[in-house]
């Protein structure tokens, strides 16, 4: 046999997955003819295919060599260098085979392919439309461009591809589990439930499959199933550090704290830059009150990831947490923050609204909190009463819909989906929609798109509700407050945006369940008095705990009841741990986790008074104390977020409850357990005071769209 005829021989063996014996006949061909460029490309593509790199390289670099304008020795000299990770010079292959050969769509693919697994998505993006110009039902282009539009975060037209290819092909697995993806990431987790139901996983081997299954049983809290699925995933090296990460992540969401630590400390050995490790760290530290550790852990990601928003959010979020900060060193950090996003966008500056100062205005409110969520139970009553001369509309990043959400729905004109959609897009949504003003209820919160607010889409632009200090963003022009706040003169809070404020309380509250009755004074029946505090834990700092020692110490027999779910063992015998340091007993503290049937409004049956926090001092918590008629002591400080509690109880009338300094903390938590019969009055009472004043959404509603009114017409005027 000549060189040729042995060389197609081995290729039939080559065909049939008999390597060793193709192997055999190449040689023997090129023992024959050393210039058999075919022989030495073919025994290169064997070596590729067993995964021998160095040999690969070797033997068809000869055969282009030989024969240089071979388009399938460029190409899968390409494929040797992608498996070697060297990136640039796959791409150099690509290129020369595409010089040759400039319209075939597999190269032009193959090209797409490793700008994609580099995530230069901008370059991948144009190969694959490239093309699939060229073959509009190219299987494999509309595959990665699918994928490579997730990566951009375009969702929607990823969706559009995979859709095409089943079209085409039918439900395949792999592009099931890719439709699985960006449905997930839009977060329709109905959709990611129906797209993964068309698969059959007893037929599947594909351990990537499983992993989107995995994720999907994560996120519908079907914890068990999911775990069983991770620990079998841990086998398979490829996935070790995605697995890996899914297990933490469902530690994290079951409160298993230190096991979650332990897991992502793993992580960080194995692969030290992988994304969100450290910023969910940072999390894990803040929930547990280590705020120091926690902003370390968010700067640490930063530093590894300068484009993760969430862990810039929340650092500023946790900087409000740190009683070392002062006022201005916080301002300051979050007027960084915002001129850096200004450095990146160009924010509209022309509108085409009608300035009209008595037209019906449009106002678009943004939130991630549509839900059962402490922001969602404050403007709900809003919602409820909102007149006919304003039409609303919600721009909705809501992760887990619940009954709240389908309530707010049905009291909006429209809803608008944010999940997944770029700033530009939903910024484009935006003015499609017309609306006047739009209101961040988010500020630097999980899941907030002040990304939209920076492109200024609307003409007027707020922040209200669901932050309690400025968002750093000029292109918010107001920050909705009242006077307790910020006092009109140069004590008030530091803001990037212009203060505008509401004549009374700065929301108006709605008891989520007003079946739980007002109870009669603990102390009555006890001898003694009950401190509470329900807050999170990440709020209670080790100042707060000296300050609430030198209570327990000053009001002699009374005890301290701290309830929330997720203190656990560690939490508890940290807290006794706490207050051990100052000579407070561990049976004068309380630690409560278990929520009561009735709820846990009915745990303030067995609180005489509830202590504050600070410097990010009650929300929520203020309220719904007081609704169950347990005043709070607070001490007011310099911040906006130290301010809440005391605003609520102003317009209750408890003057005598809110401080200034930490002796008049002490002082008026000693002299408010002496009179036990004013206690047990003002117990009795406060829920009728805030029925008639803090409760009124009617007339609330009203002062808040007075104030929108109010700015709309200055912007008609300019």
């Amino acid at each position: 046999m000549n060189d040729s005829e042995l060389t197609l021989l081995g290729l039939k063996h080559h065909q049939n997955g008999q390597y060793d014996r193709a192997k055999h006949y190449y040689q023997q061909a090129l023992k024959k003819n050393q210039r058999n460029a075919d022989s030495w490309h073919l025994l290169g593509v064997v070596s590729l295919q067993k995964g021998d790199y160095q040999n690969a390289e070797a033997n068809i670099l000869r055969a282009i060599r030989i024969s240089p304008n071979e388009v399938e020795y460029h190409n899968n000299l390409g494929l040797v260098y992608r498996g070697k990770g060297e990136f640039q010079k796959a791409i150099e292959s690509y290129r020369h085979a595409l010089a040759i050969a400039p319209s075939q769509t597999d190269l032009l693919n193959n090209l797409g392919v490793v700008y994609l697994e580099q995530k230069n998505y901008v370059e991948a993006e144009k190969h694959f439309r490239q093309a699939l110009y060229l073959e509009p039902n190219h299987k494999f282009s509309l595959l990665n461009l699918g994928n490579t539009l997730q990566g951009l975060g375009q969702f929607q037209e990823a969706i559009s591809h995979y859709l095409h290819i089943i079209e085409l092909e039918g439900n395949s697995p792999i592009v099931l589990k890719n439709l699985a993806s960006a449905y997930r990431n839009l977060g329709q987790l109905d959709k990611v439930g129906e797209t993964l139901a068309k698969i059959s996983f007893e037929e599947v081997d594909q351990p990537e499959i499983w992993l989107e299954r995995a994720i999907y049983l994560s996120q519908i809290q079907e914890y068990e199933q999911a775990e069983r699925i991770l620990l079998v995933l841990l086998e398979h090296e490829k996935l070790l550090t995605e697995t890996l990460f899914q297990l933490a992540l469902i530690r994290q969401y079951q409160k298993r704290f230190s096991e979650a630590i332990s897991l992502y400390t793993k992580l960080i050995e194995k692969a030290p830059r992988t994304q969100h490790v450290w910023n969910n760290l940072g999390l894990i530290l803040s929930q547990q009150g280590l705020i120091s550790d926690a902003i370390q852990a968010f700067e640490r990601e930063i530093v590894l990831h300068p484009e993760n928003r969430s862990a810039q959010h929340n650092r500023l979020y946790n900087l409000n947490l740190d009683p070392t900060r002062s006022v201005t060193e916080v301002f300051e950090a979050h007027r960084q923050w915002g001129c850096e996003q200004l450095q990146r966008v160009t924010p509209r500056q022309h509108w085409q609204n009608s300035k009209d100062p008595f037209k019906k205005l449009k106002i678009g409110y943004v939130s991630p909190d549509f839900r059962s969520h402490a922001v969602a139970n404050f403007l709900k009553p809003v919602l409820d009463h909102h007149s006919d001369s304003f039409e609303i509309i919600a721009y909705s990043e809501t992760r887990l819909p619940d009954q709240m959400t389908e309530s707010i729905k049905s009291k909006v004109s429209r809803w608008r989906n944010t999940i997944g959609i770029s700033a530009q897009d939903c910024a484009k949504q935006i003015e499609e929609d017309g609306i006047d003003i739009l209101i961040d209820l988010a500020g630097h919160t999980g899941n907030n798109r002040l990304d939209i607010f920076a492109l200024k889409p609307a003409p007027i632009q707020m922040t209200y509700l669901g932050y309690g200090n400025t968002t750093g963003l000029p292109t918010i022009d107001y920050l909705i407050s009242n006077s307790f706040y910020h006092p009109q003169d140069e004590t008030a809070p530091p803001t990037v945006e212009t203060v505008i404020r509401l004549p009374r309380n700065l929301v108006t509250y709605t008891p989520l369940n007003q079946s739980i009755e007002v109870n009669a004074l603990p102390a009555l029946k006890n001898g003694y008095i009950t401190f509470g505090s329900l807050h999170n834990l990440n709020k209670i700092t080790p100042q707060v705990i000296h300050l609430w020692a030198q209570v327990l110490q000053k009001v002699e027999k009374s005890k301290l009841l701290i309830f929330r779910d997720t203190i656990d063992q560690f939490q508890k015998e940290r807290l006794l741990r706490q207050f051990s340091d100052y000579d407070i007993p561990a049976d004068r503290i309380i630690c409560r986790s278990e929520i009561p049937l009735e709820g846990h409004l009915s745990i303030y049956h067995q609180i005489d008074i509830s202590l504050d926090v600070f410097p990010f001092g009650s929300g929520t918590t203020a309220y719904e104390s007081c609704w169950m008629g347990v005043p709070t002591i607070t001490k007011c400080g310099p911040s906006m977020l130290e301010r809440g509690a005391g605003s609520l109880l102003y317009h209750c009338e408890l003057f005598d409850f809110i401080t200034c300094t930490d002796s008049g903390y002490i002082e008026t938590a000693w002299e408010q357990s002496q009179n036990l019969q004013q206690l047990a009055q003002i117990r009795s009472e406060l829920r009728s005071k805030m029925l008639s004043s803090i409760c009124d959404a009617s007339r609330f509603t009203r002062d808040l769209e007075q104030l929108y009114r109010d700015v709309w017409a200055k912007w008609c005027n300019q």
